[in-house]
């Protein structure tokens, strides 16, 4: 459930770094990060004769660095502020088996994060 004073923030595109401006309205409203939740997810399911290296670029792109730009503009506010916060990383059941449609790309990306 949502307060008044819970941020909601922009989402910015995850497969690049702007994720920071959003972060700081955070720091500039002086609220504190109790949770963050993250978790990204493309899957670009191909048959093996359709697959390309740029299919499974932009699946890792979103997949794993998606999440690892936000735990990187996080962990200075978190380290900042006082008391503890709770932070969790979703990946997904494809991170050990795959399931039909989905493509090894995207287990193989889950299985990353």
């Amino acid at each position: 459930m949502f307060s008044p004073t819970t941020a909601r923030l922009p989402t910015p595109s995850v497969t690049s770094q702007p994720i920071l401006p959003a972060v700081a309205q955070i720091v500039l409203r002086r609220q504190r990060i109790e949770t963050a939740i993250l978790s990204a997810g493309l899957g670009l399911g191909v048959d093996a004769e359709e697959f390309t290296a740029d299919t499974l670029e932009t699946m890792l792109a979103v997949n794993v660095l998606g999440v690892a730009h936000w735990l990187e503009a996080l962990q200075p506010i978190l380290k900042a502020q006082p008391g503890g916060a709770t932070v969790g990383v979703v990946s997904s059941l494809s991170a050990d088996r795959s399931f039909p449609g989905a493509g090894a790309g995207y287990s193989a990306s889950k299985a990353a994060v």
